[in-house]
């Protein structure tokens, strides 16, 4: 994931990067950049952790769709055994159950929280340069010179610091955090909805074969009282 977010417009070139994927620490002197910067990597995380909701969700689809499949195959195998041995044509075996559908599931992707303290602000000592005080100081900055008359001297000064190791981490975090998430959904929602579903298949249909049962019985009373 880093490596390609690093990857701009032209990979061969350096300047086209986001960042220089084998730095692990990014720095910027001004806090917005570093918010923008954090900003690109969140939408990509976020784009992933999207595309791997919907792959999730035609998952539980496709895997409902067979289940579906399987209870009608179910439904039209025990109607011919029925037939068969009764020797008649039965009907208002339609049975309609309700199953659970992919499209309501909806899994913690959150991004923003995972890289809510991605950017941290830093403090470097750094060394500049000014004219001397002094009559020689300014005597040469009159004269504008660059090699006479100036003074090195230490000072702090601020900046901001993205580490792309942290975020690798707070990413991993992410995605059990949707595994999670994932499982919850399956125990808590999809697997009950389906065994829901199967009672209410298995009920309906042993209610039917019971009238058809009744049916039988009276039609084998009435003709021994014929």
């Amino acid at each position: 994931f880093i490596a390609s977010f690093g990857q701009g417009k032209n990979p061969e070139t350096t300047s086209d990067k986001d960042f220089d994927p084998k730095s692990t620490i990014i720095k910027f002197d001004e806090k917005s950049e570093a918010n923008d910067f954090r900003e690109k990597i969140e939408l990509s995380i976020r784009n992933v952790m999207h595309r791997a909701e919907d792959n999730f969700r035609s998952c539980i689809q496709s895997g409902i769709n067979d289940f579906s499949k399987d209870l009608e195959k179910n439904r039209t195998e025990s109607l011919e055994k029925i037939k068969k041995s009764i020797q008649k044509n039965i009907e208002g075996f339609d049975i309609e159950i309700c199953l659970p559908n992919a499209r309501d599931v909806s899994l913690d992707t959150s991004v923003s929280s995972i890289l809510k303290n991605a950017v941290e602000e830093k403090t470097r000592t750094v060394t500049k340069h000014r004219r001397k005080s002094g009559a020689w100081g300014t005597i040469c900055k009159w004269l504008n010179t660059d090699d006479w008359g100036w003074e090195s001297y230490q000072d702090s000064e601020g900046y901001y610091e993205v580490d792309l190791n942290k975020i690798s981490a707070s990413s991993n975090d992410g995605v059990k955090i949707l595994f999670v998430s994932a499982n919850k959904i399956l125990d808590n929602d999809i697997y009950p909805q389906l065994q829901r579903g199967t009672d209410q298949f298995f009920g309906a249909f042993r209610a039917k074969v019971e009238n058809v049962r009744g049916d039988l019985m009276s039609g084998i009373q009435k003709h021994s009282l014929d």
